[in-house]
This record gives C-alpha cells, structure tokens and sequence, in this order.
C-alpha cells in the first residue's frame, strides 16, 4: 500500500467503554468511505470491523433505562449516607463524618455527572447482513453528535440528496422497544 493510499482516520465522539470490569472497550472512527469500529478486550487484544457507508441501512437508536437507574440508586445512596452523619452529628460521634464525608461526596458527584450526560441509549448500526452495537455512544448527545458528522457522509457515499436533520430525542424509542439495560 503506497501513501496515497491510506486512510486519514478521525475519532467519533463518545467514551468509548462498554462497562464490563473495564475488559471491553469500544472506539469508532471514520474516513472517507467507512466506519470503524476497535474493539479492545483487557488492552491485548483487538477486533475490527468495517461498516462501509454505501453498505448502512439504518441507525437504530432507543432509550436505556441505565440513566433512571443509576439516578434513583446514587440518591438513595446518598440519602442513606445524609441519614447515617445526621444520626453520627446528633450521638456525638462526630469522628464518623471524617468517613461519610468522602463516600457522600463520592457519590454526590457520579450522580452529578450521570445527569450531566443525559438520558443514555444504544445505538446499532444496521447493514444486509449484521447488526451491530456502537459501543462509543451511551447517551442522546453523543448520538446526535455522532450522526451529525456520519449521516452526510453516507448520505454522499449513496448518492443521495442532503439527509433531514437528526434529532435522536424524536426518533427515539417511536416503533422499538426499550433496552433492558
């Protein structure tokens, strides 16, 4: 392959995790003609996949409950931990705050940036022969980040006209089922 011939690749946005004790991670990245998907699993070993844009049916986008859960999970943490250094303040055992504090803090701030994200999804990218998960996106801004910069491309790549504008809140979860997640 001479160096006319490579591909300038360019990260998408999103994280790039698939929580799974941290041994899975996902990456996308895109060029002129493709998607590229670098799947690393515990940092030794990668897959890749190629989706070509002239080979994309669809993009299927819908609502993951993991936003709701993590929300209602770190308040009751928390309100478990506001309770437990009220009750440590009233029996004057004040040395238990230096222990809460922290836990509280902690937690206050995951539950901070969980709804600083957003509501979450997945999204899966559907050709004639698979289906498959894009692991970089875990939330609704990511998404129409991501198809902002994907769907002209395919769109050109198709021959098609100038594709509608995408908004991942409207086309979320209208004809499929919510996620188990």
């Amino acid at each position: 392959m001479n160096a006319s011939e490579n591909k300038v690749y360019e990260k998408l946005p999103g994280k790039g995790a698939i929580v799974s004790l941290g041994l899975l991670r996902v990456l996308a990245y895109y060029c002129d003609d493709h998607l590229l998907l670098v799947i690393s699993e515990s940092s030794y070993k990668e897959n890749y996949k190629r989706f070509y844009f002239k080979d994309v049916q669809a993009f299927l986008t819908r609502k993951t409950k993991t936003y709701t859960v993590v929300n209602v999970v770190m308040s009751i943490i928390m309100l478990f931990l506001f309770l437990f250094g009220v009750l440590a303040t009233v029996s004057r055992t004040r040395e238990l705050l230096f222990l809460i504090v922290p836990f509280f803090l902690a937690v206050a701030t995951i539950e901070i940036l969980n709804l600083l994200g957003g509501p979450s999804c997945e999204v899966l990218i559907q050709t004639a022969v698979q289906r498959e998960k894009l692991g970089n996106i875990s939330n609704l801004k990511t998404a129409d980040k991501n198809m902002a910069i994907l769907l002209p491309l395919i769109r050109a790549s198709q021959g098609g006209s100038a594709p509608p504008a995408f908004n991942p809140t409207e086309a979320v979860g209208e004809n499929i089922p919510p996620a188990d997640t």
